[in-house]
């Protein structure tokens, strides 16, 4: 009993002539313990500060008696200052062990524990015991770090249990003292669990949601990651398509008739575009849309992630003067002000969160503006390009127009093609859309 030692221990610096001081002292040693246990075992967690500060009076005062008051003779006068300066130790170990915060509480935690335990497994030796003790403690004042009230209900229930039997069985050779310490502690948890069911209640949800910020700061670390991995795929992927010689713009006429089945005469007819129009287009590749669109509105910016099929896209677009190309990553870049007509072809399965691009959309689109995408209705995984493959986030129609509704926008509509679902929404009010 490793309390119990230390106070003996302490009651054997006083000079052999005060011997009545150390019998009284020996006498009420067991009882101020029991009754000290029992608190604790009972009332710990709801007077945790108390027992903090009563702890580090006790650590202060039995390291500094260790030092100061050898066994040996000394005068009154020399051992009464001695003693003085030990006390006061301690109460400034008591006073000052505020300011450590959460190192006040491992400390409180581990020397509670390693404190009562150690009596209880001699059954290997006092090394043994003194280690596992020491183990035990320190993982449990780890804890406390993470469960802060739980833990330390739990350890000032079994401790002061655990102490109380101790001094019991030491003083007054009671058997069964760990069964009984093991009752009393489960007793003592559960009386203090209802004593203090308002602090645990809000330690409960503060561990909740504790876990749901780390969750969540997780799996945006995550997202992050992927987005960063599959922009490097995809730009490298469109890089080395222009590097191939390949260009929609410059296709034979069967294979724009092929492009038509995706976003031909529906979806330009969805777009509703006139001279009064603000037009942007997410993905505009070399411009084979564009080539249609720039003529029939105010303006066109066109953003591609890709810098080649950007570069390639300025010069089959030079001759119109209304067009702005940006290179990015729609879903990171910046715009300045908004737009009557947002439309996007074939770019929708490059995005993982497809929710947060359309909250972007509809945060950009003028009051009465429109958004038309054409969704692929091919639902693969992977677009195969003989040397290579390309990791796509197939679309569908239903999905999108969730993700449409959820931005709060109205007047959904979708359109069969041949190989695509054109869907068209409106923003008929865009104080009620927010970017995420």
């Amino acid at each position: 009993m490793e309390f119990y030692d230390l106070f003996r221990d302490l009651i054997g610096y006083i000079p052999k002539r005060l011997g009545f001081v150390s019998d009284f002292f020996y006498e009420a040693l067991p009882l101020v313990l029991i009754a000290s246990a029992l608190f604790m075992a009972f009332f710990g967690l709801k007077y945790l500060s108390l027992w903090n500060g009563v702890t580090f009076f006790f650590l202060g005062l039995t390291l500094s008696a260790d030092v100061l008051l050898p066994k040996r003779n000394l005068s009154d006068i020399t051992y009464w200052s001695l003693l003085a300066l030990c006390l006061i130790i301690g109460v400034l170990c008591a006073v000052f062990s505020k300011y450590l915060f959460r190192l006040q509480l491992v400390l409180t935690t581990f020397l509670v524990t390693w404190a009562a335990l150690p009596s209880y497994i001699t059954f290997f030796g006092d090394t043994f015991a003194r280690t596992v003790s020491a183990i035990v403690a320190l993982a449990l004042a780890f804890l406390t770090v993470k469960y802060k009230y739980l833990i330390l209900l739990f350890t000032t229930s079994f401790s002061g249990s655990f102490i109380l039997w101790g001094v019991i069985e030491d003083r007054y050779g009671v058997p069964y003292k760990t069964a009984l310490a093991i009752l009393m502690g489960i007793a003592a948890s559960a009386f203090q669990v209802y004593f203090n069911r308002e602090q645990l209640r809000e330690t409960y949800k503060d561990v909740k949601r504790k876990y749901k910020i780390t969750k969540k700061t997780s799996e945006k670390a995550y997202h992050e990651l992927q987005d960063a991995h599959e922009h490097h795929e995809v730009v490298k992927h469109y890089d080395l398509l222009i590097d191939e010689g390949n260009d929609p713009v410059t296709d034979p006429e069967e294979l724009r008739e092929y492009m038509d089945g995706y976003d031909g005469e529906t979806f330009l007819e969805c777009l509703e575009l006139d001279k009064s129009k603000s037009v942007l287009e997410i993905g505009v590749g070399t411009g084979r849309l564009a080539l249609k669109t720039a003529p029939l509105c105010k303006s066109l910016t066109g953003i591609d992630i890709s810098p080649k099929t950007v570069e390639r896209a300025a010069e089959n677009l030079s001759n119109f003067e209304n067009v702005k190309l940006v290179c990015g990553d729609f879903n990171s870049s910046k715009f300045k002000g908004s737009y009557d007509i947002i439309y996007s072809s074939l770019t929708f399965m490059h995005f993982i969160d497809k929710q947060k691009t359309i909250n972007k959309i509809a945060s950009m689109l003028n009051t009465g503006g429109r958004v038309v995408l054409s969704i692929d209705k091919d639902k693969s995984k992977y677009i195969d390009y003989k040397t290579r493959k390309l990791r796509v986030y197939p679309d569908s129609a239903e999905n999108i127009i969730t993700c449409l509704e959820n931005a709060k926008l109205n007047d959904i509509h979708k359109y069969d093609v041949q190989r695509a679902v054109i869907i068209t929404a409106k923003q008929l009010n865009r104080n009620n859309s927010s970017e995420e």
